[in-house]
């Protein structure tokens, strides 16, 4: 029993240690049961504020650490709570329920009481407002009476301002009035003397202007009066009619007077011209106030501009010499002229241009230096213009000037044109606002441009905008374009420019010139020059570019790109026809060039070269006998070669030159001609067509390396020569201190291919030699190329090289064995048994010395084009087998 306690006790005591340990239970630390809220009005689920819907589930849920008869018994509990304050609650309000009753007794016979006068007062009331809506209306009535007699009063008082408008504009303009027609004709003394009085020229511009604020009033009124349907209008619109014409007649007869003696007044009577100034800006004045700009524009060029257009241009206006009004000479600053530029003018051109053109310069007149003039040399076309712009400087300018300041002082003109001469350069069309139309004077437009335009148009437009001959289009064109740009220099705001380009004849006139015809007769002037000179034969160097060597085909293609951006023949609006073209040129270029590039068969290319060892081997094994003359396949192979090499020579160099000259037009004359576009980068475009044709480049240089490897490798053969030449000189004291003759021939295609001289040394056939066909073809590539070709070179021939030392060995030892069976002879290929033992040893020494300052001549013909040995693998593999003793 005392074992199980114990046994028992222990197993609590390593109970309690294990949840403390885990921690489960804290020691020492009290236990905080939860604490339930106890039902009342303040209960958050129980209130009626903070709950308006009682949730049984959340109040469930809040106890849900009670039981269900706790619980029953709490709920239990609040309601006899809320019970008991409910009966407390009726208890307190009985009292004042139950004093209800007897608080309302009588209360009926007081509200019949009050109810009785109330009806009385009810219709008291209602007759009271009856008769004030008859005062009302009454007075609405009377209101409106007076109303319609102020407005008769008003219309009449219109009436009788009309009337005396009337009566004064008669009298101003002198017209009769019906009173004074049937009156006796005495009566018009007055008048009489009234219009001398006013026909004075002192008074005449004040005395219009008079007429035209009158005239300007009795409009505003008969607006006003026409609405109501007056009959006095209708009876009196003939007077009315009749002081419209006679005002206009008599302001167009003084405006078109004042002109004549403006334009008639000389410019040394600074105080005639003054008081003409003044009287012409009254009368602009005056058709502003009026809003009869297009009368007054009428009178201008009824006046001025037609007189003159049909005086000077006419059908046969450009076969008739024209004496020009002031001569032709340069700018020179006049003494007396302070407002000359003290900087040198800067002439118009109707494109940037690198080379000057007769048709394409303004020059300053002496007499005047704002008037641009196009040098006429030999253009009467430019004659004309300088005539038309000389006329419209003198005549037409002041006008232009005084009616843009009263316009702009007195009438409507936009702000953002406000400005003083426009600039000399055109502006774009769209640096123009033309969306804004003001009621205002635009002689410019419809007075000078819209009589020259039209003149042009009619009577010189087939000499014009002759498109089918493109020389002469072009120089019409660019004139053309000067002249407008001195108009438009001539302009007095940017207003007047922007109405002369929004003016219908100058669209017609854009469109006259037939641009696109122009340019597909450059097209095919160009495209035809082009295909010619590729049709050409090639291996005919040509010197018309700055002496660059370039063959026909080259120097076509340079001038078709040239000839797109020449003064000549470039038209700015054509800019996006010429750039395609220029792309689609070197395109053809590129085409014709991969075309024209001859193609190697796979056995004869640069890999097959290094690796020709079975052929090489079986064309050892048989060599033709020395001597034998090499066959017609062999000649005409050699020729091929030769041709090949000249044709790839000059098409590298073509290429070259090509995209070198057409970076170099792009720099000086394309960029500044081509239109700069936000979206394409016009310079990697066409870096991307040079580079194009570039990468042709290393497939041509491949072949060439091809060939000339190849070339270079035939001397190689006579190495085997050597054994033969040295057993011939054995008997001989010959010191062998030169390098054999074929050494000098292996690296002589490559001399005579960059036309290096030669150096003197021992050639084969003499020094009478022949030089090759191909001859100097590569020196304008020898210095990118040189070293680069010459360790090519001499890695494959060094490879041959030791290929033939390869085979050499193979054969002698052949031999050396068959002569040790016989016991005869000597051999040149290790020891021998012989009784000449000794002999041999020394010609296999000559032999190997020969080897070893022939490889080393090899070395320094390599040296002389720039080559490191130490490079060139197969060269060190060649000294190392030469020098060995057993090599040969």
């Amino acid at each position: 029993m005392d074992l199980d306690l114990s046994s028992r006790e222990a197993l609590d005591r390593l109970t309690r240690d294990l949840a403390q340990r885990e921690g489960d239970i804290a020691d020492n630390e009290d236990y905080e049961l939860p604490l339930l809220e106890p039902l009342s009005h303040d209960h958050p689920l129980l209130s009626a504020t903070t709950t308006p819907l009682f949730d049984v589930e959340q109040f469930l849920l809040s106890r849900k650490h009670t039981s269900l008869t706790d619980l029953r018994v709490e709920l239990r509990d609040y309601l006899a709570q809320l019970k008991e304050e409910l009966v407390q609650l009726i208890n307190d309000d009985y009292e004042a329920f139950i004093s209800l009753s007897t608080d309302l007794r009588g209360e009926g016979e007081r509200l019949q009481r009050i109810h009785a006068p109330v009806e009385d007062l009810r219709v008291e009331i209602e007759k009271s407002g009856i008769t004030l809506k008859e005062v009302e209306e009454a007075v609405q009535n009377k209101l409106a009476e007076r109303a319609k007699l102020r407005e008769e009063k008003n219309l009449l008082r219109l009436l009788f301002n009309v009337s005396d408008s009337l009566i004064r504009l008669e009298s101003l303009l002198l017209i009769p009035s019906p009173e004074d027609a049937q009156k006796d004709l005495g009566r018009r003394s007055k008048p009489a003397e009234y219009e001398s009085e006013h026909r004075s020229r002192a008074g005449r511009a004040k005395h219009l202007s008079r007429v035209a604020g009158e005239f300007v009033q009795l409009l505003y009124q008969l607006d006003k009066v026409r609405g109501e349907g007056c009959a006095f209008v209708a009876e009196n619109q003939w007077r009315i009619d009749r002081i419209r014409e006679t005002f206009s007649r008599d302001l167009d007869q003084f405006f078109g007077s004042t002109l004549q003696s403006f334009l008639n007044s000389s410019e040394n009577s600074t105080h005639e011209r003054a008081y003409l100034f003044g009287e012409l800006s009254e009368c602009f004045k005056t058709y502003d106030v009026l809003d009869m700009h297009r009368e007054a524009e009428e009178i201008i060029r009824l006046q001025i501009m037609q007189p003159f257009v049909r005086r000077v241009i006419f059908s046969g206006a450009l076969n008739v010499p024209h004496s020009p009004v002031i001569p032709r000479t340069p700018f020179v600053t006049s003494k007396n002229t302070h407002s000359a530029p003290q900087t040198p003018f800067t002439p118009f051109t109707a494109y940037p241009q690198k080379r000057v053109t007769s048709q394409s310069y303004f020059f300053l007149s002496e007499q005047d230096s704002r008037l641009p003039l196009l040098d006429d040399s030999n253009d009467q076309l430019a004659t004309l213009y300088n005539n038309i712009l000389q006329f419209v400087e003198r005549n037409c300018v002041d006008i232009m000037k005084i009616a843009t300041q009263v316009a702009r002082k007195y009438g409507k003109k936009p702000q953002n044109v406000q400005g003083s001469t426009p600039p000399l350069v055109p502006l774009a069309v769209e640096q123009l606002d033309l969306t804004e139309k003001v009621a205002t004077f635009d002689i410019m437009g419809n007075v000078v441009w819209g009589e020259i335009g039209r003149a042009l148009m009619e009577e010189l437009g087939t000499l014009i905008f002759a498109a089918g001959k493109p020389t002469d289009f072009k120089t019409h064109y660019a004139t053309t374009r000067a002249f407008l740009a001195g108009l438009e220099y001539l302009a007095p705001d940017l207003h007047a420019v922007q109405s002369m380009r929004a003016h219908p004849i100058y669209a017609a006139f854009e469109r006259r010139w037939q641009l696109p015809v122009y340019f597909q007769l450059r097209w095919r002037e160009i495209v035809e020059g082009l295909e010619y000179a590729l049709s050409q034969a090639q291996g005919r160097p040509s010197l018309d570019i700055d002496s660059s060597g370039a063959s026909p085909q080259a120097t076509g293609v340079l001038y078709a790109i040239s000839s797109c951006w020449s003064p000549d023949i470039y038209i700015t609006e054509l800019a996006h026809r010429f750039w395609r073209l220029t792309l689609q040129i070197i395109e053809r270029y590129r085409k014709w060039v991969l075309s024209k590039m001859p193609v190697i068969e796979a056995s004869q290319s640069l890999t097959a070269l290094r690796e020709d060892k079975g052929v090489l081997s079986t064309r050892v094994a048989s060599p033709p006998p020395p001597g034998t003359p090499p066959t017609d396949n062999a000649n005409q192979f050699t020729a091929v070669d030769e041709d090949r090499l000249k044709q790839l020579a000059s098409m590298v160099k073509d290429v070259k030159v090509v995209s070198q000259r057409v970076m170099l037009m792009w720099f000086e004359e394309i960029s500044q001609f081509s239109q700069p576009s936000e979206d394409v980068d016009l310079e990697a475009v066409l870096r991307d067509s040079v580079s194009q044709i570039e990468a042709i480049i290393p497939e041509m240089t491949l072949q060439i390396v091809t060939i000339l490897v190849k070339k270079c490798c035939e001397p190689v053969e006579k190495v085997r020569q050597v054994p033969g030449q040295i057993r011939a000189t054995s008997r001989m004291r010959d010191a062998q201190g030169t390098p054999s003759a074929f050494v000098h021939e292996i690296f002589k295609p490559l001399r005579d291919f960059f036309g290096i001289a030669g150096t003197g040394s021992v050639v084969i056939g003499g020094p009478g030699a022949p030089s090759s066909a191909f001859r100097g073809a590569g020196r304008a590539l020898r210095e990118e190329y040189e070293e680069k070709w010459a360790r090519e070179i001499l890695e494959v021939v060094s490879s041959r090289y030791i290929q033939h030392l390869g085979i050499m060995r193979k054969n002698e030892e052949a031999v050396r064995r068959l002569k040790k069976g016989a016991r005869t002879g000597i051999s040149i290929f290790g020891l021998s048994n012989s009784n000449v033992q000794d002999d041999a040893q020394k010609e296999e020494e000559r032999v190997r010395n020969q080897m070893i300052l022939d490889v080393e001549r090899l070395g320094k013909d390599a040296k002389s084009f720039g080559v490191e040995l130490s490079v060139v693998p197969a060269y060190e593999s060649l000294v190392s087998f030469a020098a060995q003793s057993d090599a040969v």
